[in-house]
Order: C-alpha cells, then structure tokens, then sequence
C-alpha cells in the first residue's frame, strides 16, 4: 500500500508541479524517472530506466495532440517496479510501457468532464475574477486532469506490488527472456523513430555507421561517445553557419552590383 501511495504521489506531483512551473520537463521519462527513482531511493535506477524510456518515447509523435502511450504512467511505474517491487529492468520496463498504453482507455472519460465544466469556466472569464479563475484552473489540474490517471496508477502499483512478484514466481524462463528482448527492442524502434525524424540523407548515414563503429568494434562507453558527439555537432553548426554568411554575403554583392549597373 505504501509503495502504490509513493507511486501515485509522485506521478501527480510531477504532472503539477510542470502544469505550475510552466513546463519544465518534469515529466519527460529522464527526468521524471530521476526523481520518482530519488523519491524511492535509488535513484541511479531511476536515471538508467529513464534513459532507456527516452529514447523509446522520443520518437513518438503527439500526432493531433494524441500521444499513443501515457509515457508519465509508465515512467513512475517502471522506476516503481524495479525499485519497489524487485522486477527484473526490462520485465518492470515492457510492463511499464503496455500500462502506459492501456491507460490511454481513461483519457476520453477526463475529456468529457473537462468539456462539461466548460461553460463554468467561461462565466468565470467573463466575471473577470482572475483569482477565482486561478483556483478553478487549479481545481481542475488537479481533480479533472490528473486525478484519474493518478488513481489507475495507484491501484496498477498495488495490485503489481504482489501481482508482478507473484508472476515472475511463477514464470517460466522463456517468457521473461522474451519480456527482456522486447524491452530491448522498444529502445531500438524509439532510437530509429528518432533518427527518421531528424533524418538528412547521407551525412546522418555516416553519423550512424560511426557510432556503431565505435561502440561495437571500439567498445566506447556512453560518455566518450556522447563528447565526440557533442564535438561533430558543434564543428557541423560552425560549417553551416559560416555557409549561410558567406551566402547571405554574396546575395547582398549581388543585389549591390545590379543596383550599381542600374544607374550608369
């Protein structure tokens, strides 16, 4: 019970504290998982699942403001069922992920109420009250657009506090490899989402190759790996903006020359 409290309390902290703070990235899965992970007391567990959760969730595209998967939910469930409950990383991950999507199935319910109080919140605009406003924004932050999300997380963390344990008891080896490389395989598909969209023909082919290159026959680690990244960015911004100078300069000669052959 005090594990799904801990839970619950920090998936609507968080989603709060972002809608007061004026997005923040609270709850983007690196952050969120951090701090979940220091709330439950490890929070090296908490930065290593975020990582992983980042790079599955950003490629994903709110197409029409609709995301495919609660990605809040399935942070604070991930950090709370290898932290709490003892799963093994990527059967807590895989789990955490299939909950974030199911919790989508309560989102029209919070729709529908946050449209019916529509009326109310407009009469309350019109009477210009703004600190009256102000608490009913806050009331419905709280009450309408996160309290429900917030008591399926809860009752999800009690009911797979004993549930998850139980299964992996009694799970075959199989399953749970399986569970493993299909937590795998959602990081790979988010990392690929994410190279599509940032996608720019040859030159990220080569970025891609190199850093293959260089963590599978090189054996670097993350940090290195992300410095020489960080150095080819850095030299490619340089390249490109000196391009757009020397262009906008010989545009401007141009316009300068015509102007000039104008008036002999």
């Amino acid at each position: 019970m005090t594990n799904a409290l801990l839970i619950a309390f920090a998936y609507l902290l968080w989603q709060v504290a972002d809608n007061w703070l004026g997005w923040q990235t609270f709850t983007r899965p690196l952050v969120l998982c951090t701090l979940t992970g220091l709330m439950c007391g490890d929070i090296t567990t908490g930065v290593i699942i975020g990582a992983e959760l980042e790079a599955v969730y950003m490629g994903v595209s709110a197409i029409g403001g609709e995301a495919p998967s609660n990605y809040q939910a399935a942070s604070v469930l991930a950090v709370g069922f290898v932290v709490l409950s003892g799963a093994d990383q990527g059967v807590g991950l895989a789990l955490a992920v299939t909950v974030g999507t199911l919790i989508n199935a309560v989102k029209p319910f919070t729709q529908a109420i946050a449209l019916a109080l529509h009326p109310w919140f407009m009469k309350i605009a019109e009477t210009g009250n703004v600190r009256k406003f102000r608490i009913a924004m806050w009331l419905q932050v709280i009450f309408v657009s996160q309290l429900l999300n917030t008591i399926v997380v809860f009752l999800v963390a009690l009911g797979g506090e004993a549930g998850l344990q139980g299964f992996i008891s009694i799970c075959p080896a199989f399953i749970i490899n399986g569970l493993n490389a299909s937590a795998n395989m959602l990081v790979v598909v988010g990392l690929c989402l994410t190279t599509q969209a940032i996608w720019n023909g040859a030159t990220t082919v080569m970025y891609v190759i190199l850093g293959f290159v260089a963590v599978k026959y090189l054996a670097l680690g993350t940090l290195p790996l992300a410095l020489i990244g960080i150095v080819i960015a850095f030299a490619h911004f340089q390249n490109s903006y000196k391009l757009a100078q020397s262009r906008s300069a010989s545009a401007i000669g141009t316009q300068t020359q015509e102007g000039d052959d104008f008036y002999e």
